[in-house]
């Protein structure tokens, strides 16, 4: 998982760094840089930084790189998750167009739980 030091989730991914998982390793890679992708498999792009997702989000299309993200009207933009709040519950909004192009695959259990983006 690469995210930005300066991002809310960085106590919990401390918790869960190293985190061994059916064989594999969660290692937490913070504050990346833009042109070393190819080690991170999951991208979360913290709503610090809202007026950089544009060009982040243009850097990883068709990469096979799950994007993540709290900013509001994230999957509308091109990310592929967006995570929001909808009567105090935490729901997920999936963008299908930008995990096709990225090669990206969810199962249809989890995609039942969240609702889909409209470019």
């Amino acid at each position: 998982i690469c995210v930005d030091a300066s991002s809310p989730l960085v106590g919990f991914l401390n918790e869960i760094d190293n985190l061994e998982e059916s064989g594999k390793r969660l290692k937490t890679i913070y504050n990346i840089s833009l042109d070393s992708l190819e080690n991170c498999q999951i991208f979360y792009l913290s709503n610090e930084e809202p007026n950089l997702l544009d060009e982040r989000l243009k850097l990883l299309e068709k990469k096979p790189i799950l994007t993540i993200s709290s900013i509001d009207e994230f999957a509308k933009k091109g990310g592929m998750i967006e995570f929001y709040i909808s009567k105090n519950k935490v729901r997920m909004r999936v963008n299908l167009v930008s995990l096709r192009e990225s090669k990206i695959f969810i199962s249809s259990k989890v995609l039942k739980l969240m609702s889909i983006a409209r470019q």
